[in-house]
């Protein structure tokens, strides 16, 4: 009920609306599929061996919700209650994966400057390595020091999230592998399509604590 919806604590991570109809119910053509998205790209498989089949557009659609469509052609019940929960999973935790990627872009461009600025004082360092005015090294090391926090700052508002979003990308995996998929003919796979579109995320957070991890180290 709305009411109690409300009153629910936390943020929505995914809202899914799914149906799972039987086997004697009418074949969809492509295009009617497309029209049960509002016309976005369908994209789909046979899932659990065969057993059935799954559709998604994967999108957040007017009401907030994505949606997804199951046609069950031979599943048991137990199966067919394990296929909803590995639909939902992946939905939800290939949101949370997601969480990473707008910090890496965030912090990408502190990390260029920290970059450039590591590079200037070591340039300072070899113009004036012979230097024995203990000024100069006082000020390299208040410089030092303080680069050195801001890389620390960095890192310590970064670590969980990136970690966690591998975490929940490798669950993303897992579920998909779990589905059992054969593919339907002209349609993407559910894993063809979060592959494209994860991996490079999940790649932009690890090149970033990369480049973290190199920055403190020098």
């Amino acid at each position: 009920p709305p009411a109690w919806l409300r009153e629910l604590p936390g943020d929505v991570i995914a809202a899914v609306t799914m149906a799972i109809e039987p086997c004697d119910a009418p074949e969809r053509s492509i295009k009617e599929l497309t029209a049960l998205f509002d016309g976005n790209p369908v994209i789909g498989s046979a899932v659990v061996a065969g057993a059935a089949r799954a559709w998604s557009d994967l999108r957040i659609h007017a009401d907030g919700f994505f949606r997804i469509l199951v046609r069950d052609c031979s599943m048991s019940e137990n199966q067919a209650g394990r296929l909803a929960k590995r639909m939902l999973d992946i939905n939800a935790y290939r949101a949370l994966a997601l969480l990473g990627l707008p910090l890496a872009r965030e912090v990408s461009p502190a990390l260029s400057e920290a970059d450039r600025r590591l590079a200037e004082l070591a340039s300072r360092m070899s113009d004036q390595g012979r230097s024995s005015n203990p000024m100069f090294e006082s000020d390299l090391l208040v410089e030092l020091t303080a680069l050195a926090s801001e890389i620390e700052d960095i890192t310590a508002r970064t670590t969980y999230r990136f970690g966690a979003s591998r975490a929940y990308y490798d669950v993303v995996r897992q579920r998909l592998d779990q589905l059992r998929q054969q593919r339907i003919e002209g349609l993407q796979t559910f894993t063809e399509f979060l592959d494209s579109r994860l991996a490079p995320a999940i790649a932009t957070c690890e090149a970033i604590q990369r480049r973290q991890a190199d920055l403190a180290d020098r």
